[in-house]
């Protein structure tokens, strides 16, 4: 695990990074990935949230990595203990920055918004994580909020045995849209619906989340609409914290598979759902073959411009979007080819760019209604602009003070606030101005 720690702190320090967090603690990469030498200094390095930045110079250190490496955040307990309770503080943190609220409980009790400022979390192993704060904006890949367990995906009768414990949990959809009951909660009790709802006898698995087996499922028959309110995904994803909308988008991809994939596409015959709704088998005696959730891969990226006198973001708007609407550029990948050459055709195709650097940033389920977004920055010297293929309505460099003035006028609109097209958009203007999209 060690090894990963330095992996994360050595990209960190190479990508020129102002600072590592470390239990909110900012320290030179360097330092850090130098005293991360060795195994036994790991723990009481990621065990500590001693010192969160100050809000308002967020750069100076509360405490110095040498004191930090002598104090231990949880003094007097084991091992696990300390893993465990760090692990808390984590999912505190990551509920308190979706909500801007206080933690609600564990060690930290620091308000998010001093915790939130231009962080940046790295993947890293399991249980670990590294807060980068820098100059590269606020991309989010980190390990994942949910246990999909699944190893016990073929056992039926312990997954059977999951569906009657108390603190097991389904999120439910009708028509596309998903379920809330009257306190606002999608994630649902069995037995507070028995009476409101008809639930299907297979729902889908989805894992541990929270301490809670999780399933997913669409209804057969309506629910009673004064009991349960109807919510689609993009409206509901920006009302829910950040673990939440993954666990719906997880959920809705795979309930659009499974809306979708109903009959054998070798025979013709009928599927039946195996694997607790992760696979789906043809029932004819002489196919029997096996299906699995397909996902369509598409690169996302910003185009800036290398050559102008001022900083310049290239954003292009579709025909069928809502008036004002601009986003960056978009597109499936193509058979038998890279995500970095589909970068450059879709650049080529629809704006008449060449690029001449790209660089990966992340990625994204994007359910609707079966993409994965792989996400780039690139940049091109070039500056005249050529709808080649005509996808685009329109296509045009824009600079800071022409994204504020638009989104202040209402005369353009960003994309999604929850989907990495955004997080592109505000990258680039945090790293122009060290402010967000969300603070014009």
């Amino acid at each position: 695990m060690w090894r990963s720690w330095r992996r994360t702190l050595l990209a960190a320090e190479s990508a020129g990074l102002g600072g590592v967090y470390i239990g909110g603690i900012r320290n030179d990469p360097r330092t850090v990935s130098e005293c991360l030498q060795l195994p036994r200094l790991v723990y009481p390095v990621f065990g500590m949230c001693l010192g969160w930045p100050d809000e308002k110079n967020p750069t100076k250190p509360r405490m110095p990595l040498a004191d930090i490496l002598h104090q231990d955040r949880y003094a007097g307990e084991s091992m696990d203990q300390q893993i465990d309770n760090y692990d808390r503080d984590m999912a505190d943190y990551y509920v308190a920055r979706s909500s801007n609220s206080r933690a609600s409980s564990g060690h930290c009790k620091q308000p998010a918004r001093s915790r939130a400022k231009n962080v940046r979390i790295c993947s890293s192993s399991c249980r670990l994580v590294a807060l980068c704060c820098g100059k590269q904006g606020r991309y989010m890949t980190h390990q994942a909020f949910i246990d999909r367990n699944g190893l016990i995906r073929d056992r039926d009768d312990q997954l059977a045995g999951l569906l009657d414990v108390a603190t097991s949990r389904i999120v439910l959809r009708w028509q596309r849209r998903f379920i809330v009951d009257g306190d606002g909660r999608v994630l649902l009790r069995f037995s507070a619906l028995a009476s409101f709802v008809e639930i299907p006898q297979q729902p889908v698995y989805l894992g541990q989340f929270r301490g809670h087996a999780c399933f997913a499922a669409d209804l057969t028959q309506p629910p009673r609409p004064e009991v349960l309110s109807l919510r689609g995904l993009r409206e509901l994803g920006l009302d829910v914290d950040e673990q939440q909308r993954a666990l719906l988008f997880y959920a809705q991809g795979l309930l659009n598979w499974h809306a979708r994939q109903r009959f054998c596409p070798a025979c013709g015959a009928l599927t039946e759902a195996t694997q607790a709704g992760h696979a789906q088998r043809c029932v004819h005696h002489a196919c029997g073959k096996t299906y699995y959730p397909k996902i369509d891969p598409a690169v996302i990226f910003s185009i800036e411009n290398e050559s102008a006198a001022e900083p310049m973001l290239l954003l292009g708007r579709k025909p069928d979007w809502e008036p004002g609407r601009r986003s960056v550029i978009a597109g499936f990948v193509e058979a038998g080819e890279t995500l970095e050459d589909a970068v450059r055709r879709e650049a080529l195709e629809e704006t008449g760019l060449a690029l001449d650097r790209i660089e990966y940033v992340g990625s994204q389920p994007w359910p609707f209604p079966d993409a994965l977004m792989c996400a780039f920055r690139s940049r091109s010297r070039q500056s005249e602009i050529s709808l080649n293929d005509q996808e685009l309505e329109c296509a045009d460099w824009f600079d800071v003070a022409q994204l504020e003035s638009g989104v202040r006028s209402g005369a353009l609109s960003m994309p999604y606030r929850a989907s990495i097209a955004w997080s592109l958009i505000d990258s680039w203007y945090r790293r122009q101005t060290g402010r967000g999209l969300d603070e014009i």
